[in-house]
């Protein structure tokens, strides 16, 4: 009997010391049993196919070009140039209504424009979520409608990355702990948090999501980028999870 109970508190303490379910370091997904989960991966691996279970398959406008050159010396990442009109659409509104998400992302020699952006389904150009490169080099996130535009840049300078080598950009949105009604959006570069800021929040009505392109969907003058490993994940990741993903290179 006494063996038993040693036992039970030897499996008790293995339960209470096991660590969380986290990224799998194949395929970037979570464990299932969680609430949070991989909504859509590109890996443009010469295709623009969503590569999670969801089947959110991107469609390549104005014929970007795929490149041998990744993060992780995988088949192949994709060149966006706006200037020739080109950028990626996601036709599904995968983002509509979420709060809490994470968006990551491998980029190369980018410049001001916008990396990512949810595009309104009625017209209104919903700004949900939408991350912008601007003029002064400074990355922007949006979480409202254009007119009621709640957006602040984030601190961080990205002049120095935004040519040469491979850069790893991500941004957590998840409910402030601080103030009710706000949520913490969080900037990650290289697998650290460079920045955190609490932003109200304007639900929009995302119709698609884009890379690169502009805020109707469209491609004047805009982003020029080369994208790898592109992640939606409707859950708001944690520091170890983001680090786990740059160290990987996944």
């Amino acid at each position: 009997m006494k063996n038993h109970i040693m036992l039970l508190i030897a499996i008790s303490a293995c339960i209470a010391c096991a660590p969380l379910p986290s990224i799998d370091t194949v395929n970037g997904e979570k464990d299932p049993e969680r609430k949070d989960y991989l909504i859509a991966h590109y890996t443009f691996d010469n295709t623009t196919e969503d590569q999670s279970a969801n089947s959110y398959d991107a469609v390549a406008i104005g014929g970007p070009s795929f490149s041998t050159d990744t993060p992780d010396g995988s088949a192949a990442s994709l060149r966006v140039n706006g200037f020739k009109g080109q950028f990626v659409n996601i036709p599904y509104p995968f983002m509509n209504g979420v709060k809490e998400f994470t968006v990551s992302m491998w980029v190369k020699n980018f410049s001001s424009g916008i990396l990512f952006s949810a595009i309104s389904s009625n017209g209104k150009r919903s700004d949900y979520p939408r991350l912008l490169v601007t003029e002064d080099q400074k990355f922007r996130l949006y979480t409202g409608y254009d007119n009621y535009d709640e957006s602040e840049p984030f601190v961080y300078d990205c002049l120095s990355i935004m040519s040469g080598d491979w850069h790893f950009i991500a941004v957590t949105a998840a409910a402030s702990p601080d103030r009710y009604g706000y949520v913490r959006t969080s900037l990650y570069v290289d697998g650290v948090c460079v920045d955190s800021m609490d932003k109200y929040w304007s639900e929009g009505e995302a119709g698609k999501m884009v890379l690169g392109g502009d805020k109707d969907g469209a491609y004047p003058v805009s982003m020029s980028a080369t994208y790898d490993n592109v992640r939606f994940y409707g859950c708001a990741l944690s520091v170890a999870e983001i680090k786990n993903l740059y160290n990987n290179r996944i």
